[in-house]
């Protein structure tokens, strides 16, 4: 009896250490880096959040929007955002601006430095999702609204400040953005007559 469950227990410990090589992540087997663990996306209730309506027959901002605030922005299209989970990383969707980080690509400067006067630290915002929720650095991909109801992510492209990017699956708004960097261009506005 006790050589059976000697050759039993041995049994379960070689299944166990085969199942957790078989499902780890080929990246732990070759010794790199692990992936940066991507969060969950934490759907706040209705009532987790009281909103603020907008004043009656307007809509600042589409149904279904979650209210946070600004933390920092730290360039042209990436910030951290207080939402009702926590602080968040926030990659705006849609848009790309240029670089801050040294050498510093043209323009990249101003468009984090336009970002900031729009969207001031512990203001309020408002933002949803799109298809996919989080690019490959675990940033929450996200479409923001000023609380007066800029939507902030083609007022950048229409000034100038970044261009337009499809990155799939995360396309509701494509048509307006990529209309909104044709307008720029066209009257050479922020870095469109600057680069």
């Amino acid at each position: 009896m006790r050589r059976f469950t000697l050759v039993l227990a041995i049994a379960i410990v070689a299944f166990a250490a085969y199942w957790a090589i078989t499902t780890m992540d080929s990246s732990m087997l070759l010794g790199d880096d692990p992936p940066t663990a991507v969060p969950e996306v934490v759907r706040p209730s209705a009532t987790a959040v009281p909103s603020e309506p907008p004043p009656p027959g307007e809509v600042l901002w589409p149904a279904g929007a979650e209210r946070g605030a600004i933390n920092h922005v730290i360039d042209g299209d990436s910030l951290w955002v207080q939402a009702v989970s926590g602080e968040i990383e926030v990659r705006l969707i849609g848009i790309n601006a240029p670089e801050t980080r040294p050498p510093a690509q043209c323009y990249g400067n101003a468009a984090r430095d336009a970002l900031r006067d729009m969207l001031p630290e512990d203001s309020t915002v408002w933002y949803v999702y799109d298809e996919d929720p989080f690019d490959p650095y675990g940033r929450h991909l996200l479409y923001l609204w000023s609380a007066d109801g800029t939507f902030i992510n083609l007022e950048l492209v229409e000034r100038g400040y970044a261009e337009a990017n499809y990155y799939r699956p995360n396309g509701r708004y494509q048509s307006e953005l990529e209309a909104a960097e044709r307008r720029a261009v066209a009257a050479n506005r922020g870095q469109w007559g600057q680069c």
